[in-house]
């Protein structure tokens, strides 16, 4: 398979591309520092790609001929509203439309448990308190813009998975720390 992988040298992502290597899968990384995980760039079917998310042309670029994409990478950066909405939702929502009309047939994308963090954040609600677990369809709950692009980003591609044949994919991992 041909995918396109960004995030591919943060934690998580890098781990993605080095299993989708193990399997012969030939994989392009959008990176915003490729030096980042020097064992990626030894990897004869990994090849990376400095830039970022925010750079839509790059994006329809390296999405092009891709049977899979994978969108690892976060840019939260900023913690004015609408400027998180620019870098990060709006990238996913690009992404996401630019696969689609290019013929990938899998879209994968990392949410997080953010979706739902004001479970989790000081005084709760009564009906939060009521929730012992959340699951797939507990309704989104954010109290971060964090939570907020990660939730819209979700509605989005739920949406999308209707009017495309694209699968689409939806994980949520914890927080998640490494070396």
């Amino acid at each position: 398979m041909n995918v396109f992988l960004t995030g591919g040298t943060g934690f998580i992502g890098s781990h993605v591309a080095m299993e989708l290597a193990k399997h012969s899968h030939r994989v392009t990384i959008l990176a915003r520092n490729p030096d980042k995980v020097p064992a990626l760039k030894k990897v004869s079917t990994l090849e990376l790609v400095q830039g970022d998310l925010t750079d839509m042309k790059l994006l329809e670029q390296l999405v092009a001929g891709k049977d899979a994409c994978i969108l690892v990478a976060l840019n939260y950066t900023r913690r004015v509203g609408w400027e998180v909405l620019l870098d990060d939702t709006l990238p996913t929502v690009f992404l996401s439309d630019t696969a689609a009309r290019a013929g990938v047939k899998h879209f994968l994308y990392t949410s997080s448990t953010a979706v739902n963090d004001s479970l989790y954040m000081g005084e709760r609600d009564e009906a939060e308190k009521a929730l012992e677990r959340v699951t797939a369809t507990t309704k989104q709950h954010p109290a971060t813009f964090y939570g907020a692009t990660k939730a819209a980003s979700e509605n989005y591609l739920v949406a999308a998975s209707h009017l495309h044949p694209m699968r689409v994919n939806i994980i949520r991992p914890g927080y998640v720390f490494g070396n």
